[in-house]
């Protein structure tokens, strides 16, 4: 990504009230939304002040508003649609947390290196995913933010109550990410290496 089109700004997790949960990703299985939906459902002191806006659309969206519908998560759970890549940027910096909750879907299909993961660290969002495919290289547990077992939703509710009791801790997670996604998954420093090892030829 281009780092720079991104304003880092960190931010602590707010220590009373709504927690502003973020999901950029298309609604498909192997995402891992309906995981998410089950991991907020579980509750919990810290998940149960986590609102959730869904950035995203696909063919899951009547299926996944029907299951927060089911687990009365109707007034904490909005489903956004698709949203331009400035909306999106808006929506990063607005966010006290991000969330991936990335699955292996029944037919196999699964995560690479998930751009929102990039983009969400070089905003400086406190970010939570899971152990799965390339993201442990984005998100470093415990460096970079927190992972949860994949498909697991009572491991993803502690998880995201783990995040959550950080609160002011969770800024050095946000340096981290920051200088993480600057260093190696810069577009134009990216470019520059690829162009020097051609010319290298």
């Amino acid at each position: 990504i281009d780092t720079a089109a991104y304003q880092f700004r960190p931010r602590t997790i707010p220590a009373d009230g709504p927690v502003r949960a973020l999901t950029v990703a298309s609604l498909q299985a192997y995402k891992g939304h309906a995981v998410l939906l089950n991991a907020l459902a579980l509750g919990g002191a810290g998940v149960d002040r986590i609102t959730l806006d869904l950035i995203g659309d696909g063919v899951l969206r009547g299926d996944l508003e029907q299951l927060a519908d089911q687990l009365g998560l109707g007034q904490r759970v909005r489903f956004l649609g698709s949203r331009s890549e400035v909306e999106v940027r808006t929506a990063l910096d607005e966010a006290d947390l991000f969330v991936l909750p990335s699955v292996v879907a029944d037919d196999g299909q699964m995560e690479g290196l998930p751009v929102a993961l990039m983009e969400a660290l070089a905003c400086g969002v406190p970010t939570v995913s899971t152990a799965l495919s390339g993201i442990p290289e984005i998100v470093v547990d415990g460096v970079t933010g927190l992972l949860a077992v994949p498909g697991d939703a009572v491991s993803l509710n502690g998880t995201l109550a783990a995040m959550v009791e950080l609160g002011d801790e969770a800024v050095a997670f946000e340096e981290a990410g920051r200088a993480l996604v600057t260093r190696e998954f810069d577009l134009k420093q990216s470019a520059a290496v690829l162009g020097g090892l051609l010319a290298g030829q």
